[in-house]
C-alpha cells in the first residue's frame, strides 16, 4: 500500500491527474492511521499452561491463555496479531502459536527430543493495524520450563542381576513385618494382605519396617566429556528395570547419590538424571557400573560387563505414560524447578 500511495503520488505530481487525489489521500490517511495504532498497542499479558515433565520422544499440549495488559483480568480488547512461543533447544513444535483472534486460548504440540531443563517463551507478537497495511513484532517477557527425562530402554540385565544370589540380598528388609495398613496408592500389589483383604472389604497391604539401606543394590555410573547422555540412557533404563522387580538401588553419579529404596523416589532419580553432566564413576566398587567412555557404553556387574548396545538391541524407547506410582509432579515454574533438582 506505502508503495502505491508513492507511486499515485509521483504520477499526480508529474502528469497532474486529479483522479489519483483520492488514492494518494485515502492511502496516506491509512498509513498514518495505522502507524499511530501500532504506536500505542499493547499486547496481552501470557499465562502459559506447562506441559508436564516426560521422556524424551513423547509429545504434550501447550496452552496460551491471554489477559488484559493492565490489570491481568480478562481481555477486552485484543489487537489484531499472530502468536509465537520461542522454545529452548530439546522441543520442537511445528507451529508453537497460532492467530489471536477474540482473545481465545491458543493451543500447540510439543515434541520433547533431547533431555534436561527447557524453555517455553519468552512470546512473540506480530501485530497488524486494522487495515492490515503496517506490522510490528512486540515480545512479553516471561519464561517456564519442563524437564525431559532420558530414553528408556527395555533390557534383560535386571532379571540376570536378581538369578546372582551373591549380588544382594533382595528379601532381607522385607522380613520385618510391622503391621497392617489401609492400602495408598502407590503401595505395590504384593503386598497386599489378601485373608485380611477378603474380610475387610477393601485393601488391606503388609507394612515393613523402614529399610535401613544396607542391603540395597549399588549402581554408580559415569562419562567422558560429551557422553553424558549416553549415561543417562544407560543409567535410566538399568535403574527403572531393577526397580520395576522391586529390588531397592542407591544410585550414585557425578551429580549425587540418591537412594531409591520406594517407587516414590523414581522422580527424583529421573531429575538427577535429566540434568546429569559428565564425570568420573563415583563409586568403582558397585554393583553395577555404568561408564559411558568415549568409544562405548559398558553395563559391568561383578567380573562380566556388557555392551549397553547389545543390552537394548532391537528394542524401541519405551513410551508408555508414567505410572502413578512414581509419584510424578507437574511443575509451573522455574522455583518449583529448582527446589525439586536441589532434593
Amino acid at each position: 500500500m506505502l508503495a502505491i500511495t508513492i507511486g499515485a503520488f509521483a504520477l499526480g505530481v508529474a502528469f497532474g491527474a486529479r483522479s489519483l487525489n483520492l488514492v494518494v489521500v485515502s492511502g496516506a490517511v491509512a498509513l498514518v492511521a495505522g502507524y499511530f495504532q501500532l504506536r500505542s498497542v499493547t499486547v496481552p499479558q501470557v499465562s502459559r499452561e506447562v506441559p508436564p515433565d516426560d521422556f524424551v520422544g513423547k509429545a504434550h499440549t501447550v496452552r496460551l491463555r491471554f489477559l488484559d495488559p493492565v490489570d491481568g483480568g480478562q481481555l477486552r480488547r485484543p489487537p489484531v496479531a499472530s502468536v509465537c512461543d520461542d522454545l529452548g533447544a530439546g522441543l520442537t513444535a511445528e507451529t508453537p502459536g497460532g492467530q489471536l483472534g477474540d482473545g481465545s486460548p491458543i493451543d500447540y504440540t510439543v515434541r520433547y527430543t533431547a533431555r534436561g531443563e527447557h524453555r517455553l517463551g519468552p512470546t512473540t507478537f506480530v501485530v497488524r493495524d486494522v487495515f492490515g497495511l503496517l506490522e510490528t513484532r512486540k515480545r512479553r517477557r516471561g519464561t517456564d520450563s519442563c524437564l525431559v527425562y532420558p530414553p528408556r530402554y527395555s533390557i534383560a540385565l535386571a532379571q540376570s542381576v536378581v538369578s546372582r544370589g551373591d549380588s544382594v540380598d533382595v528379601s532381607r528388609q522385607r522380613d520385618e513385618f510391622d503391621r497392617l495398613r489401609e492400602y495408598d496408592r502407590g503401595d505395590s500389589l504384593r503386598d497386599i494382605h489378601w485373608p485380611t483383604t477378603a474380610k475387610r472389604d477393601e485393601l488391606v497391604v503388609k507394612s515393613f519396617a523402614a529399610p535401613t539401606g544396607e542391603g540395597d543394590l549399588t549402581l554408580s555410573g559415569g562419562a567422558a566429556s560429551g557422553r553424558a547422555d549416553e549415561l543417562a540412557t544407560a543409567v535410566t533404563s538399568v535403574a527403572l528395570a531393577l526397580l520395576d522387580l522391586g529390588l531397592p538401588i542407591t544410585v550414585s553419579l557425578p551429580n549425587g547419590t540418591l537412594s531409591a529404596a520406594d517407587s516414590g523416589a523414581t522422580m527424583v532419580l529421573l531429575t538427577r538424571l535429566a540434568t546429569v553432566g559428565p564425570g568420573a564413576v563415583p563409586d568403582p566398587d558397585a554393583d553395577i557400573v555404568v561408564d559411558a567412555g568415549r568409544e562405548d557404553t559398558t553395563v559391568q556387574i561383578g567380573e562380566t560387563t556388557w555392551r549397553f548396545e547389545d543390552l537394548k538391541s532391537g528394542s524401541e524407547p519405551i513410551t508408555g505414560p508414567i505410572p502413578d506410582s512414581w509419584g510424578q509432579t507437574h511443575h509451573s515454574t522455574n522455583e518449583q524447578r529448582r527446589m525439586e533438582v536441589s532434593v
